[in-house]
């Protein structure tokens, strides 16, 4: 699957540079669009496409990086959609409630092999 469209959700500027370096290792050319408040990206999913969307957990602003999942899984059902976070499996877990769905999750710190063997499996 191609990865041309990246849209990442990440307000840490440490987490924001390691994934640059991940995804443009992935596809040198990848336009990569951050943005670190989640209340803005409903706007910017509904007047743009993307092939890849990766968001943290927990964001600037009111929503979350769950709550970005729960729409585009309406809005863009087909496009890859990754949720990072610092948090425990368990913890993941329990903030899913009784969803029977869940988008990846992708443990932090993060780490540049697995990491990027994490998002070309998702890709695949």
């Amino acid at each position: 699957m191609k990865m041309d469209r990246v849209l990442v959700l990440e307000d840490d500027l440490t987490t924001e540079a390691l994934l640059t370096s991940i995804l443009l290792r992935l596809n040198r050319y990848a336009d990569i669009t951050w943005i670190k408040s989640a209340d803005f990206v409903i706007d910017r999913l509904r007047g743009e496409s993307y092939d890849l969307i990766l968001a943290d957990f927990f964001l600037d602003g009111k929503t979350t990086g769950l709550d970005v999942w729960r729409f585009c899984t309406e809005l863009c059902p087909e496009v890859p959609f990754i949720l990072m976070s610092g948090m425990s499996i368990t913890e993941y877990c329990a903030a899913l409630g009784t969803s029977r769905t869940a988008p990846p999750f992708l443990a932090k710190p993060l780490r540049f092999r697995e990491s990027s063997e994490f998002i070309k499996d998702v890709l695949i």
